[in-house]
């Protein structure tokens, strides 16, 4: 098995929802003139506390990172920027999720997707 190949079984096994992943619905271009359709995925939330967007002149916003796996089954096997939508709860277990842009793809490799993602 190759490193890439490795990485790629690793990402999935760590995105398990059996141990800190969750499920979430991505829903590519959600936030375009033509949606796709949702697909369930799991993914790792990192919930930042509400903090400044510089970019909207100071006002406080919620940002969170996503961890999703690259792979065609419980993940991703791609992502745009500024179009794709994420549901995710803002407090785990509360069932109301609210769609979040994927504002920033921060990171990419062999298993996962990191995504900055905006309320």
């Amino acid at each position: 098995m190759t490193l890439a190949e490795q990485m790629a079984a690793d990402a999935v096994a760590i995105h398990s929802l059996d141990d800190h992943a969750e499920e979430l619905s991505y829903i590519p271009n959600g936030f375009g003139a033509t949606p796709g359709a949702a697909k369930d995925v799991h993914a790792i939330v990192d919930r930042a506390p509400v903090g400044p967007d510089y970019q909207l002149r100071g006002t406080a916003t919620r940002r969170f990172e996503v961890s999703i796996p690259r792979d065609a089954t419980v993940g991703l096997t791609s992502v745009l920027e500024g179009a794709d939508k994420v549901m995710i709860e803002l407090v785990p277990g509360d069932n109301d999720p609210k769609p979040f842009r994927v504002e920033r793809l921060i990171a990419v490799d062999h298993g996962s997707f990191r995504l900055r993602c905006v309320k």
